[in-house]
């Protein structure tokens, strides 16, 4: 069988065969490069909400879950199962006063918002000399807010044991 009698269609050239003669155009520059990951803007600081940190006795060793009297049972439980929308706050990197100065000032959106409950990060305490600061400081500030009516511990997904979710007065 020679060349001339086969019937079967010649293949296609492939791309640099297409294009093995031809020239970038002047300036043009065909390395490539990886978008560069833009920079997330740093949180805003609390402005003058409240100059003076709320002052209230810090527990020792606050309870991880705490209900005020009142609560309806099954609130409760859609609650702390997140069956109600939350939102997301942030505390890590904020020091002592400054978390509970943002802590404030969030609880009063939220209220004002209609916001009912809401899921505070505080990390772990990984860089504390004993055990966690922030997150005692916190929730002896929550057993005492007066718009708190009760905070649980975070599911594994959502902070484990660096988050708590609170639940809010209507």
């Amino acid at each position: 069988m020679t060349a001339e009698n086969d019937n079967r269609p010649k293949s296609a050239p492939n791309f640099r065969e297409l294009f093995a003669g031809s020239v970038a155009p002047a300036g043009a520059d065909w390395t490539r490069r990886r978008a560069a990951k833009p920079t997330p803007a740093p949180r805003p600081i609390a402005k003058d909400y409240s100059r003076n940190v709320p002052e209230f006795p810090v527990l020792e060793a606050p309870p991880p879950r705490f209900a005020k009297a009142g609560v309806n049972r099954a609130d409760r439980r859609k609650f702390e199962k997140r069956k109600m929308t939350m939102r997301k706050f942030d505390l890590h990197g904020c020091s002592r006063d400054q978390a509970i100065r943002e802590l404030e000032h969030e609880i009063r959106r939220c209220t004002a918002a209609g916001v009912r409950c809401l899921l505070v990060i505080v990390g772990i305490g990984r860089f504390s000399k004993n055990a966690p600061v922030l997150k005692t400081h916190v929730l002896s500030y929550l057993i005492q807010h007066d718009d708190v009516l009760a905070y649980a511990p975070a599911k594994n997904s959502d902070g484990g044991g660096g988050a708590v979710y609170v639940m809010l007065r209507r």
